[in-house]
C-alpha cells in the first residue's frame, strides 16, 4: 500500500456475510505504505517480510477502497494513488483462496438456480454469530406456520369452511419437525 501522505484512505474489508472484518487506511492503521498479507480462513503459515496480517474469515470477500478526492483537478494524483494499491499473490502459491465453487455442469438449466443455492450454502454456512438467531427463527417460523394453517379450527364459528387438511403433508415447508395443533 502506497503512502497517501495527508491524503484520506480507506481499505475496508467485508466477510461473505457482509461483515466488516479489517480496515487499513488513514483512521486505523496511519497513512504510510505497508504490505499487508491476505490469508484464508485456517492459513496456518509464516508471516514473513514486515508484512501484516490480515485473516479472511470467509473464503471470499470484498475490498472497498476510498481515496480522499479535492475536485476533478485532484482526479490525475488520484488514479495514480489507485495504480499503486495492488493484490499479489504469494510467489510459491501458499494460502491462494479457493474461491465461489461452481455448481454440477450437468444440472439442467431450469435448477441451476437451485443448485448454486445448494453447492455456495455449503460453502458459506451462516456465520457462527448468527447460527442461534437462524435456528430460533426457523422454529418460530415453523410453529407460526402450523398455527396459522390451524388456527380456524380453535374458532366457534369460522368466517369460510375450513378446507380438510392434506394427508400428504405432515410438516411445514423446510421445517423438519411435524405440524401440530397450536390452537
Amino acid at each position: 500500500m502506497p503512502d497517501t501522505g495527508d491524503r484520506y484512505l480507506v481499505l475496508q474489508f467485508v466477510d461473505a456475510w457482509t461483515d466488516n472484518f479489517a480496515y487499513v487506511g488513514t483512521r486505523a492503521t496511519g497513512n504510510g505504505d505497508g504490505t499487508y498479507l491476505l490469508t484464508p480462513p485456517g492459513w496456518d503459515g509464516v508471516v514473513t517480510g514486515g508484512m501484516t496480517r490480515i485473516s479472511f474469515p470467509t473464503p471470499v470477500a470484498s475490498i472497498v477502497g476510498r481515496l480522499g478526492c479535492d475536485g476533478s483537478g485532484d482526479l490525475g494524483a488520484v488514479a495514480e494513488l489507485q495504480q499503486q494499491l495492488t493484490i499479489t499473490p504469494l510467489a510459491d502459491g501458499n494460502g491462494a483462496g479457493s474461491g465461489i465453487p461452481s455448481p454440477d455442469g450437468a444440472v439442467a438449466d431450469d435448477l441451476l438456480f437451485f443448485e448454486k443455492l445448494r453447492v455456495w450454502s455449503a460453502t458459506f454456512p451462516p456465520n457462527p454469530d448468527d447460527l442461534g438467531y437462524q435456528q430460533r427463527s426457523h422454529r418460530s417460523l415453523c410453529s407460526r406456520r402450523a398455527t396459522r394453517r390451524t388456527a380456524h379450527l380453535s374458532r366457534p364459528w369460522p368466517r369460510r369452511s375450513p378446507r380438510p387438511p392434506s394427508p400428504a403433508r405432515t410438516s411445514s415447508p423446510g421445517c423438519s419437525e411435524p405440524a401440530s395443533d397450536h390452537g
